[in-house]
């Protein structure tokens, strides 16, 4: 990554001033365009750099470098993306663990309940998932809403019991990890996973052969048009799901704007960062000075905006997951009838019985 850092500094930020020249020249020619090849998180090479800010001179060079790395390197890259593969992935080192029994988080363990689920994910076209940077709590955080959504058997077809009447709207997906398990354990499901970032940071679905059944939309949130581009994403007759992961701020206040919106089924959504106290949205954070009690009292303030507008909600604490930003609130939305279908009785949406029990250790 040396070429790449700095041709960024060197022609963006002009960091290395009036010397720069001279320390490129030095880095390639002391073994530094062996690393011509590689990519940013956006997919972007040092070459695509320097040609997106109008060095063509310098494009072209690096663009010369990159074929002769790329013939010496010791590893493989993603035919689609290239990005470097690696011939066993943190998924397969998560299943080592989960195979010797050295593995006791319930929603690590939940994942690997079917071994099919796992084999799929360890696929090439998944590698944006299976060889994240932090994939044991990635995965924790994503089967915490993936599990929630498990619990909603009222959403389930009738006859073949698949998840074929479900649109799950995975907001500020970033790798869409959360969209890919949801595609794999629940089966028929379809998803629009929404991002302000590259598709290239999400799998390769369609050669995975689900793109039938997953659209990703690459839209700020917050934007004006965005509720236009997501109507028009979501699959007649269905019901919606939103799932707000690693939504940061005043975002989680838009994905319960959104939830709204869309007259959506039900919201699972686990907050991220506080809004900063500048913003004055819920000053009530700052009168503590303890960041963990910062976060519960946040997560209570977005729980009180949910109840708002909403039929009934819930928060609480999953203990298995892997981060301290683990509170989890669930709002779900008033009925609106489907076309040919009546009201689902809010005792078939759980409102008046009880929950059905959790296994110990998950909510």
């Amino acid at each position: 990554m040396f070429i790449l850092f700095l041709t960024y500094n060197y022609i963006v930020l002009g960091n290395c001033g009036k010397n720069a020249p001279l320390l490129l020249e030095a880095l390639l020619e002391n073994g530094a365009a062996a690393t011509a090849a590689e990519r940013e998180k956006s997919g972007k090479t040092a070459a695509d750099l320097a040609l997106a800010q109008g060095n063509t001179d310098l494009a072209d060079r690096l663009r010369s470098l990159e074929k002769s790395a790329a013939v010496t390197e010791k590893f493989d890259r993603c035919e689609l993306c290239n990005a470097k593969m690696k011939s066993r992935t943190k998924l397969h080192f998560l299943r080592d663990q989960v195979r010797n029994k050295k593995e006791e988080n319930p929603l690590v363990l939940e994942l690997f309940e079917d071994e099919t689920v796992v084999e799929e994910l360890i696929r090439p076209v998944y590698h944006r998932v299976s060889n994240c940077m932090h994939l044991r709590k990635e995965v924790t955080e994503s089967m915490a809403l993936i599990h929630a959504v498990k619990r909603l058997k009222h959403l389930r077809n009738a006859e073949d019991g698949s998840w074929r009447e479900c649109h799950i709207v995975d907001l500020c997906c970033g790798s869409s990890i959360t969209s890919a398990l949801a595609l794999q354990i629940l089966p028929g499901c379809a998803v629009t996973a929404c991002d302000i970032s590259a598709p290239s940071r999400i799998p390769h679905y369609k050669e995975g052969g689900v793109s039938d059944r997953i659209d990703y939309l690459q839209h700020d949130i917050c934007a004006q048009s965005f509720m236009d581009a997501l109507r028009q994403r979501i699959k007649p007759g269905r019901r919606i799901v939103v799932l707000g992961m690693h939504c940061c701020g005043e975002l989680s206040i838009r994905a319960i704007e959104i939830f709204t919106q869309m007259k959506a089924e039900v919201i699972f959504l686990m907050p991220c960062c506080l809004p900063s106290k500048a913003s004055l949205i819920a000053p009530e954070i700052y009168a503590v000075k303890d960041q963990a009690a910062q976060y519960l009292v946040w997560g209570q303030h977005l729980s009180d905006r949910a109840k708002a507008v909403s039929d009934s909600t819930d928060l609480s604490v999953v203990d298995a997951v892997l981060s301290a930003r683990n509170v989890l609130i669930t709002a779900r939305g008033r009925p609106v009838p489907v076309r040919g279908r009546s009201p689902v009785p809010a005792a078939a949406r759980g409102q008046s019985a009880p929950a059905p029990p959790l296994p110990p250790g998950v909510f």
